[in-house]
Formats: structure tokens, sequence, C-alpha cells
């Protein structure tokens, strides 16, 4: 399996508005927590400011997790800018997460080798 180098990646919602995301998880839960300091982390150095969480404890709101579509947890949502994008899990792979946001690489990075 190839893995992608995160560092070469940028977010273009950032250059042109704000992403908006829909984090749904299960208060305790270590892969929950895991995935909401990932993705603390990947808006941080990716989205720079440019970006809302709404975090949805399934605990304690199971209706709307159902009737918005959320089997599973921890899930992903990217509401903003369309299209909807969604991933399910701890968030631990940086590159194929922000491939599933929809951050491309970025062309002006320069390779270091």
């Amino acid at each position: 399996m190839s893995r992608k180098n995160p560092d070469k990646y940028a977010a273009p919602e950032a250059e042109t508005g704000m992403a908006a995301f829909k984090f749904y998880f299960a208060r305790g839960s270590n892969s929950s927590e895991q995935a909401l300091a990932n993705l603390n982390r990947i808006c941080r150095q990716y989205y720079r400011g440019h970006y809302a969480i709404e975090k949805i404890d399934i605990l304690r709101e199971p209706l709307r997790a159902l009737s918005d579509g959320i089997l599973l947890t921890p899930t992903l949502v990217r509401i903003a800018p369309p299209p909807v994008r969604m991933i399910v899990g701890d968030l631990s792979d940086t590159g194929t997460v922000l491939t599933v946001l929809g951050c491309y690489p970025d062309t002006t990075a320069t390779d270091p080798t």
C-alpha cells in the first residue's frame, strides 16, 4: 500500500472560504478521542483557521445521528464546500483523510529530495 505524503497537500477551501465539518462520536470511545485529536491537528495544519467543526455525541443525540444516516463512529462529514464527503475511523492516516476531504497535492510544494 502506498502512503501519500501529507506534507505536500493543500486545502483549496482554506483559500476561498470556510470548510464546515460534522464530527459524530461516542463520548468515552478511544477511537473517537483519537479521531478528534487527529481532526484538530489536520485542521490546524491544513485549514489554518478556515474551518468549523460541529461535534455530535451520538450517545446524547442518537436520533439525530440516525436521521443524518450515521451508523458508525467516529464519522467525519465535510458539509462545505460541496460535494459532501464522509470518512469513518480514527483519521490516523493523514494522506487518506486529506484525499477524502478533497485536499489535493500542492503543486507549489518543493520536494526536499
